[in-house]
């Protein structure tokens, strides 16, 4: 069959198959074109493996985890693909009532873990979700000299005895270690924890929680990471003191309290609450500022007030908003960002929503159309209803996001890029008008659909629309 077309064509076509996906672990498209020939199996059949998602199945699928796990192990062990897998991923789901197996039944199936670890080569993603490790793949992680993201999220892991880790992983650029207080069994998991960061000489990010910060503040050495992701640290300044080359910092929660302004000199990204602006921001050389949370529309002006005390110009500005009120009224408020003239992204989500209405787009670019010349993408989401979210209801929002929940992903998901509403003539004018007084402006959001500057030499831009993935909204 694959006579009649070269080889160079049936990898391109191959290339535009869906790969697998934590909802279609194996892609019945890939699965299907793998079976008609020995020589499309060998095309496919890296790309199959590539990404590999050990996930515990809903109850109305009809799958055996066992079988597939050691079905996917035999393979690579078999057909000389240990340097094709580069990404791992598993997840016992164990919060979810609608998984098919039970803990401690999904802890039995992922029984051939460790030798397909040991089988891979070129492993770069491994991520363990709600898990017990065992000793041996905790030992065989020390062996992935070509690993750069680890993350254990609620996940156990046993200390090892003197001498198994012995190994650096120089890899290794980022860390997810999300485990509370109340999850740890003991002093030995967190030591545990602790050791996989220590060995990690090259780390660049590391978002983790405060059991395992704790832990690294008390040794007292000094950490290689440029960039940090924590929630609510018990000494942030003992923590700051030992990473004096963090250049980026966000935080989901922030104690109410001042650091010292000779801590962390060079940051230049900062995402968290407001009162975290005004302390983290003002005379450090900040230019992405990212103000997360629910900020009330005062808070707007407190916010450009910090950035404009950086030691840099701001280029990048987001925030999310709950003010009350007419469009009118917020309009006003978001019209003190007008200060940032060297913005280069904006993105403002005014009502928590997913689409901007025709009138508060309109009002905000009457009113700020022209204040950034230096513009490259535009993302702002109104309505004009006066909403009535509380506090909670947000928090809770907000914590299904950060969480990556598979339920609202998927859910948005669904209704972003199966059955879109078609895009409109006033976002695409609006756009066109945005792109003439900004002659850098790529891209422009309203919302659903994002729309694209396609330049043109002989012709006016074109602008082109096309659908905004869901995870966007997730970052």
């Amino acid at each position: 069959m694959t006579r009649t077309l070269p080889v160079e064509v049936w990898c391109q076509i191959a290339g535009l198959l869906p790969l697998p996906t934590a909802e279609q672990p194996w892609p019945i498209e890939m699965a299907t074109v793998s079976q008609l020939c020995s020589q499309l199996r060998s095309i496919t059949l890296p790309r199959l493996i590539e990404r590999i998602f050990f996930m515990n199945p809903t109850k109305n699928r009809q799958a055996h985890l066992g079988n597939w796990v050691e079905h996917i192990t035999n393979l690579v062990a078999t057909n000389r693909l240990r340097s094709r897998v580069r990404k791992v991923v598993v997840d016992s789901r164990c919060e979810q009532d609608d998984c098919q197996l039970k803990y401690i039944d999904f802890l039995a199936a992922l029984a051939p873990l460790e030798r397909l670890l040991r089988l891979t080569t070129k492993l770069h993603h491994l991520e363990l979700r709600r898990f017990s490790v065992t000793t041996g793949v905790h030992a065989q992680i020390f062996r992935l000299q070509h690993l750069r993201y680890l993350e254990l999220s609620h996940t156990y892991l046993p200390p090892l005895s003197e001498g198994e880790n012995r190994y650096k992983l120089k890899e290794l650029r980022s860390i997810t270690i999300r485990k509370t207080l109340d999850s740890m069994r003991n002093d030995d998991e967190t030591i545990a924890l602790v050791n996989l960061v220590r060995v990690a000489t090259n780390l660049y990010t590391l978002h983790a929680d405060e059991p395992v910060l704790y832990m690294l503040t008390r040794q007292r050495k000094r950490l290689p990471v440029r960039a940090l992701i924590l929630s609510l640290p018990r000494d942030i300044q003992g923590l700051l003191r030992y990473c004096p080359d963090l250049i980026s910092i966000e935080f989901s929660l922030l104690a109410n309290s001042l650091i010292d302004q000779a801590l962390i000199p060079n940051l230049e990204q900062f995402t968290g609450p407001i009162r975290g602006v005004c302390s983290y921001v003002p005379g450090r050389p900040v230019h992405y500022l990212n103000v997360a949370g629910v900020s009330d529309g005062d808070q707007v002006e407190g916010a450009v007030h910090a950035a404009l005390g950086a030691t840099v110009k701001t280029r990048a500005f987001r925030a999310t908003l709950a003010t009350l009120g007419s469009p009118e009224f917020r309009v006003r408020k978001l019209a003190r960002i007008a200060a940032l003239g060297d913005l280069e992204m904006l993105d403002i989500d005014s009502d928590l929503g997913w689409q901007s209405s025709e009138e508060f787009a309109r009002l905000f670019t009457k009113r700020l159309l022209g204040s950034f010349p230096k513009l490259r993408r535009l993302d702002i989401v109104g309505t004009d209803n006066n909403i009535q979210l509380t506090l909670t209801d947000h928090i809770q929002q907000r914590y299904l996001a950060e969480h990556r929940d598979p339920r609202l992903q998927a859910h948005w998901r669904r209704m972003l890029t199966q059955d879109p509403p078609a895009p409109t003539l006033w976002e695409q004018e609006l756009a066109v008008l945005w792109g003439e007084r900004c002659p850098d402006l790529q891209f422009v959001r309203w919302g659903i659909w994002t729309w694209e500057r396609r330049r043109r030499a002989d012709k006016a831009d074109e602008w082109v629309p096309f659908v905004r993935h869901a995870d966007t909204k997730f970052e």
